[in-house]
């Protein structure tokens, strides 16, 4: 009778020790499991920050070349209006034109004199 006791006292304490030992693992399991958890949760974090940057990256270089093809305009127009000046200067165009219209070389001549002597000269 002493021994079943003891043997069952034995299997008792076995599967005591084993439902301990279960519990451990299960509990370090867990915990493997919230720290993946939490590592991915970073890295998802993360990926969301650097698709943000490439958004600005991206918006950027669009400013930037928007940003480029605007002064590239605005260094035509620089050029024309400096060249529209200069054929207003030289009495070759008129801001009333729409058009420029080139002048001969006896033409201007003829204008370089009319202005020295103040007499009055008609350009075809």
């Amino acid at each position: 009778d002493e021994l079943v006791h003891r043997r069952v006292e034995d299997v008792a304490d076995s599967l005591e020790q084993m439902q301990q030992r279960q519990k451990f693992k299960d509990r370090h399991q867990q915990a493997q499991i919230d720290r993946l958890h939490s590592q991915f949760q970073g890295i998802v974090g993360n990926i969301g920050g650097v698709n943000q940057q490439w958004q600005n990256f991206k918006n950027n270089s669009e400013d930037l070349g928007l940003t480029r093809q605007r002064h590239k305009k605005q260094e035509e127009q620089k050029e024309l209006d400096e060249a529209e000046a200069a054929a207003v200067a030289a009495g070759a165009w008129s801001p009333r034109c729409t058009t420029l219209r080139p002048l001969l070389a006896d033409e201007i001549e003829r204008l370089h004199r009319c202005s020295q002597d103040n007499s009055q000269v008609y350009v075809a």
